[in-house]
């Protein structure tokens, strides 16, 4: 049996073309290359021709496009079994739609996975490049966001960054698409604000495991009444100075807590200070989080990872945010 598939796209340079069957070979490395190239796909694909007794080839032009074939050697199937009916399990649906954004350059992909997502009952918004999801995300609260890590200009890490800096879903949770997953590049998406990660190609069981985890609302638990009693009691220059007082130091966390070069002990201090100050003020959720790290720290255990932090930094973003609209004049 012989397969072909045709492909229109930008085609593929003659001295390449012994390079895309090897594994993880990429025509393009970067993030912000303009097409995907084809990383581990294609070596997989050689090496299952080969056990079904076959080959695989391309034959391509470039600008024109590329048309790839494979060969099988296939036994008859049997009628019975073709004609058996299979009962698939059915899996749990999550159990409440979700507004979800799509960030994905490929139209296909982006079809396939709103169609998959729409199937399991989830209310769908698509973007095809970084920016425009950048722009949805700053104007909408979405509850989750399927960023993909390579795209054009403004690649997945990139607008992570920009949607996690401000805007309706600072705070939202972001789940990383890509094919890659080398340890030191998922160190990498981490860092950018993406500690989930989803592989392509994305299957329908995946996903579906996907939204059943708890999306948990970054709602910040703040005291409102202690901020009241704060401005009420207060003189005007106090409040003034408190306020100022209060935002300096938790900047100097939220600084401190991106480096990591500073000591355990020194970072412990610093949450050890901001939880007092922060309980002051009513954040109760943002004091709880500090006396967790500060704990963590003292008993010689490392910052949490990405999780904790990204909690903190939205929680003191909250509590910052709550202070200025009372507190300030």
């Amino acid at each position: 049996m012989r397969i072909e598939v045709e492909d229109t796209g930008i085609g593929i340079a003659p001295d390449k073309l012994d390079r895309i069957f090897e594994p993880f070979e990429t025509l393009d490395n970067g993030y912000d290359r303009a097409t995907e190239g084809t990383g581990l796909g294609l070596g997989i694909a050689r090496r299952a021709a080969e056990l079904m007794g076959g080959a695989i080839g391309v034959e391509s032009c470039p600008g024109v496009g590329s048309v790839f074939w494979f060969t099988a050697r296939m036994q008859p199937g049997s009628p019975a079994l073709a004609a058996e009916a299979v009962a698939l399990p059915q899996p749990a649906l999550p159990p409440a739609p979700r507004d979800i954004l799509i960030a994905e350059d490929n139209p296909t992909n982006r079809l396939v996975l709103r169609e998959m997502l729409e199937h399991l009952g989830q209310r769908v918004t698509e973007a095809e490049t970084g920016a425009e999801a950048v722009e949805l995300a700053r104007a909408r609260n979405f509850d989750l966001i399927l960023m993909d890590i390579s795209m054009p200009v403004l690649d997945g890490l990139a607008a992570s960054r920009a949607i996690r800096a401000a805007g309706a879903s600072r705070f939202s949770r972001i789940v990383g698409v890509t094919a890659h997953g080398l340890p030191e590049e998922l160190q990498r998406f981490a860092a950018a604000g993406l500690p989930e990660v989803i592989r392509k190609p994305i299957t329908f069981p995946a996903l579906t495991d996907l939204l059943q985890t708890p999306v948990v609302a970054c709602q910040s638990e703040i005291d409102e009444s202690a901020l009241l009693d704060l401005r009420r009691i207060l003189p005007p220059a106090a409040r003034a100075q408190a306020v100022a007082g209060l935002l300096a130091e938790g900047a100097a966390f939220i600084a401190a807590l991106d480096q990591a070069d500073v000591p355990p002990d020194e970072l412990g201090q610093m949450a050890h200070r901001l939880h007092g100050a922060a309980a002051q003020f009513g954040g109760i959720s943002l004091s709880r989080g500090l006396q967790q790290l500060e704990l963590r720290l003292a008993a010689g255990q490392d910052r949490g990872g990405p999780a904790l932090r990204l909690g903190l930094v939205a929680e003191w973003r909250s509590l910052a945010a709550m202070v200025r609209r009372i507190l300030a004049d």
